[in-house]
């Protein structure tokens, strides 16, 4: 992952405020007026080299996550701090936007919380790695959380990294229900766009090519999901690197950035 705080360049921002991104999501979570999020790029360098085979070094993990602790999000187990209903983050450096990702508040029957997704800057074949989900993984969800409380619920934080807790070593307890198991690669042309709800278990596979793979990433979720605080701390930073960074911003962008009311 590269760009921590995110970044501000002219294509990164162009891309947040694509018309096409954001009709995509207001299908998804029916609702126009959204919030994205200020995310970062993934660049998987080739493992395979031209000039000495392979490149151990470069070797991206394998991994399968959840951007929410599930156990806290169904109500299953109570956070220190009570589960946080709203998006309430206080902005003080830019690190702060990735706090979103892991703050969706708790289930609601029914209500759309958030989507994901990302932005493919080069073709990425199967053998270039990345992105990878399990289909309909999210869809029990809860009942998956259920099964494995007593097993995993106790040590997980705000985000939950099926690898590490499951595959870490053959003495650690296995997944009852194997869900990470059925990752399945999704192959992307140059400039297309992915989205997947933010329940959906996913992650990355390793590169086994000597080609790149450049991606960004996004969240795309309801403006009421902020808290009115969080959404005037976020909009002066935005305002400050816009006009820091000179990128253009339209009339679209000011709304999805939250720079002005819809």
């Amino acid at each position: 992952m590269v760009g921590l705080p995110p970044f501000w360049t002219k294509q990164a921002m162009e891309n947040r405020q694509c018309e096409k991104v954001y009709k995509a999501a207001c299908a998804l979570l029916d609702s126009r007026e959204l919030i994205i999020g200020i995310d970062r790029y993934a660049m998987f360098r080739p493992m395979l080299a031209d000039f000495s085979g392979s490149k151990d070094e470069w070797v991206t993990a394998k991994n399968v996550h959840l951007d929410l602790n599930p156990w806290v999000y169904f109500g299953l187990v109570e956070p220190d701090e009570g589960p946080p209903q709203q998006v309430d983050v206080a902005y003080d450096w830019e690190g702060d936007f990735m706090q979103e990702y892991n703050n969706v508040g708790t289930f609601s029957e029914g209500k759309k919380k958030a989507v994901q997704g990302l932005i493919n800057m080069i073709d990425n074949k199967d053998e270039d790695g990345g992105f990878h989900c399990v289909p309909g993984g999210h869809k029990d969800l809860v009942g998956w959380a259920k099964a494995t409380k007593d097993l995993f619920a106790a040590d997980a934080d705000a985000r939950f990294n099926f690898m590490d807790r499951i595959f870490k070593d053959e003495h650690d307890p296995k997944d009852p229900t194997e869900l990470s198991k059925g990752a399945q690669r999704i192959s992307m042309r140059a400039g297309s766009a992915l989205f997947w709800d933010f329940l959906l278990p996913h992650g990355s596979a390793p590169n086994n090519s000597r080609n790149f793979r450049v991606a960004q990433f996004f969240k795309i979720a309801p403006k009421s999901l902020y808290s009115a605080r969080a959404l005037q701390a976020r909009a002066q930073v935005v305002q400050r690197m816009v006009e820091a960074s000179g990128c253009h911003v339209s009339d679209l962008g000011t709304k999805l950035f939250g720079l002005v009311p819809y």
